[in-house]
């Protein structure tokens, strides 16, 4: 099963870029949509659609639709020139790797909805359906939303006198024929039709709908027996109507692919019109799309099927979002599941990152392998970079699938930049970074706290080694340096985060470790110039500026060989208001909050101390 996403040609106002961010998210289904209806799409239309959208990274083996012209569905003596035409657009969409057309056979209307910008509590945006507005339409002087500008009043009152006494019977042969004259076409171009079931599912201004139940499926099967004649499966429509319950079993004939599903729910609790108890709106809901799902993930897939079945619970759109929606894939209100390898954590509270795809520095490490953690168990992929294999490596299998780990040296650019080819061949662009490579070196750090006059037999200022003051200024600022500008690049034109982890020695420099205080000095600083720099972006950059926490680097300087607190360990307890180390469970709220857009949307050149009070402590 792939996912794709709707796409409404070079016109659309969510591009090409947008719809690739989309985790999971591996094509578009679009159409021609300014060539006449009838009439043959020109070969280098298709081809011009496709060399965009796989510029873009993404596939485009899905047409909805191909219209069928008025004449067929009447099954005037017109009809035969007009399915020619549908031939020639089949084995063109064919020539362009397109394997399936979603088409619909509603006569005048195909989907219906009485408003198109029905407005949720979370602002979206959506096509919405009331039976009631319907109702209180004059079939006479119709005016429907999407409607009103494709039939002049004289061309609609014609095509419905045309069809006035039509039987579901005629319009059904009518398909039959359509059907029969096209899968040739089909045949030769490796072209599937999975025609759409009505819209909603029942007659409309006396207008017959013949694709609305199983029963109608059976019976079009039964007809056509071609294996490239299937079915569009659209919850939306097939859990609508009266005979939702009903639906127990779908085949869907659709790219390379044929899914058994069976349903005993209906998908969509929303009533049919001629239920007793009538709900006032009938409309898409968010929610439906991921009612059943897990039996549909579970299906059985045909041995030429292309793609593979994900394990990962899916996360349907919102169905027929459009202008003012978020592209956030829906996050349902019930127990997130876990999935296989994923570590179980405590988190102060949850953010939405289902769509983020994360790159995270140093994650081999004490802080930002547990970063990593957070942000995976609120949904984000995390690509984890660091030069210890076995460390991050280990890390990613206690994480699950939703870890990369990739080997990478963060002061060589080439290496990040095979890193990052790696990362998105896997899950395209970044658009969340943390810059968490870092440390100190004993070749930069000094044995006294302070120099006096008569200082002899200690490693003092004097005697710091300078390849040991560029290793640290290396390892936090050039790494840092680097590492955004690879991956911040995903972010110029989509907006993205990026958090530094800074340190309290930003604020206050600490004895003995000049060369480690200067450089985080310098990444609270980078941080607020980049910052600036990507503002107009809409990147954000803050900093993470840690307390004392007992990590690799500073083990040494806090306890001795037999584990016993050095005095070093006394002076820092005793300026620290609350009189004891940090938990790396204390960043973890900062974290969150900086990684939550809807939380700290409009903070950006921030330098946050998670310090215990260290920070703020005079001393008396």
């Amino acid at each position: 099963m792939k996912m794709t996403f709707r796409w409404y040609g070079e016109n659309d106002v969510i591009p090409l870029s947008h719809i690739k961010e989309i985790q999971g998210m591996t094509g578009v289904v679009t159409a021609v949509y300014d060539v006449p209806v009838g009439e043959v799409w020109p070969l280098e239309r298709l081809q011009r659609l496709c060399e965009i959208s796989n510029a873009a990274g993404l596939e485009m083996e899905v047409i909805e639709s191909v219209p069928v012209h008025e004449d067929i569905k009447l099954g005037r003596p017109t009809r035969d020139r007009y399915i020619e035409a549908y031939k020639q657009n089949i084995l063109n969409c064919g020539k362009v790797g397109v394997k399936c057309i979603c088409y619909n056979f509603m006569p005048v209307f195909d989907w219906l909805r009485t408003d198109l910008y029905f407005k949720h509590a979370d602002g979206a945006t959506s096509l919405a359906y009331s039976h009631a507005a319907l109702a209180a339409v004059d079939p006479e002087h119709l005016h429907l939303p999407g409607w009103d500008e494709s039939y002049t009043p004289a061309e609609l009152s014609a095509l419905l006198a045309a069809y006035h006494g039509m039987t579901h019977e005629q319009l059904f042969d009518n398909l039959v024929y359509f059907l029969n004259a096209i899968m040739p076409a089909c045949d030769a171009a490796g072209v599937n039709m999975a025609i759409h079931p009505d819209d909603p599912p029942w007659d409309v201004f006396g207008l017959p709908r013949i694709v609305c139940r199983e029963s109608d499926y059976d019976r079009l099967f039964a007809a056509v027996p071609n294996a490239h004649n299937g079915i569009t499966f659209c919850t939306g429509s097939l859990g609508a109507g009266r005979h939702g319950r009903q639906i127990r079993k779908a085949h869907l004939f659709c790219a390379s692919a044929s899914v058994e599903i069976y349903e005993r729910d209906r998908l969509l609790r929303e009533r049919s019109p001629d239920r007793r108890r009538q709900r006032g709106r009938l409309r898409h809901r968010a929610s439906a799309g991921a009612k059943r799902f897990r039996r549909i993930r579970k299906a059985r897939p045909w041995p030429q099927y292309l793609g593979r079945r994900r394990q990962t619970r899916l996360r349907p759109l919102r169905p027929r979002a459009r202008r003012g929606v978020s592209l956030r894939p829906f996050r349902g209100r019930g127990k997130r599941s876990r999935r296989k390898g994923e570590c179980k954590m405590k988190l102060p509270f949850t953010v939405d990152l289902c769509d983020k795809v994360a790159v995270i520095t140093g994650a081999g490490g004490v802080i930002c392998s547990e970063f990593a953690r957070v942000l995976a168990a609120c949904g984000a992929r995390v690509a984890l970079l660091d030069i210890n294999a076995e460390a991050v490596n280990a890390v990613a299998a206690d994480i699950g699938e939703n870890a990369l780990a990739v080997v990478c040296n963060c002061l060589d650019k080439a290496d990040l930049e095979k890193a990052h080819a790696t990362v998105a061949a896997k899950w395209g662009a970044v658009n969340f970074l943390i810059n968490g490579a870092g440390g100190n070196n004993p070749r930069a750090t000094c044995d006294n706290e302070t120099m006096t006059p008569d200082t002899a037999d200690v490693k003092d200022f004097f005697h710091l080694e300078e390849s040991g003051l560029r290793f640290v200024f290396d390892l936090n600022i050039t790494s840092a340096f680097l590492t955004t500008q690879v991956f911040a690049a995903d972010m110029v034109k989509t907006g993205g985060n990026i958090i530094n982890i800074s340190s309290m020695n930003a604020y206050r420099p600490l004895t003995k470790i000049p060369a480690y205080s200067a450089a985080k000095a310098g990444i609270s600083n980078l941080t607020q110039w980049l910052a600036v720099h990507f503002a107009p972006c809409g990147i954000r950059c803050n900093a993470i500026a840690p307390g004392f926490f007992v990590t690799k680097q500073n083990k040494d300087l806090l306890f001795k060989s037999d584990g016993t607190p050095t005095p070093r360990t006394g002076k820092i307890l005793a300026a620290t208001p609350m009189k004891k180390f940090g938990e790396i469970s204390d960043l973890t709220g900062c974290l969150l909050w900086l990684a939550d857009d809807a939380a700290s949307g409009f903070v950006t050149g921030t330098v946050i101390p998670v310090d215990g009070g260290f920070s703020a402590y005079s001393g008396v």
